[in-house]
């Protein structure tokens, strides 16, 4: 009996709980680190989501450009100035100095 307290007095007066603490300090890390990846996640999904959208946008503004500007050549009444309409550039997407709708 005299041995076994001894070897109890060996491990520690608080009971050993200075051995196991580094085992309790994981479940906090792990929900750390499980968290900052959760985060780093949705950022990179909120960033693709946001680049798709802004695709999108400059896909259909794009289209539209092209449907008025066919529109507008269609319009013309000698086919000489309907194929040389049609072969201009396309205005930029952000260019406002045309007339919407053309008169």
């Amino acid at each position: 009996m005299e041995m076994l307290n001894s070897s109890w007095n060996a491990v520690g007066a608080d009971g050993g709980t200075a051995m196991r603490r580094p085992l309790r300090l994981w479940p906090g890390l792990l929900a750390v680190a499980s968290g900052a990846a959760l985060l780093g996640l949705s950022l990179a999904y909120l960033t693709v989501l946001r680049d798709g959208v802004q695709s999108g946008q400059a896909r259909r503004v794009a289209v539209a450009l092209q449907a008025q500007a066919l529109q507008r050549c269609t319009a013309l009444r000698s086919v000489r100035l309907r194929e040389a309409c049609r072969l201009q550039p396309p205005p930029a997407v952000g260019d406002r100095s045309m007339p919407f709708p053309p008169p």
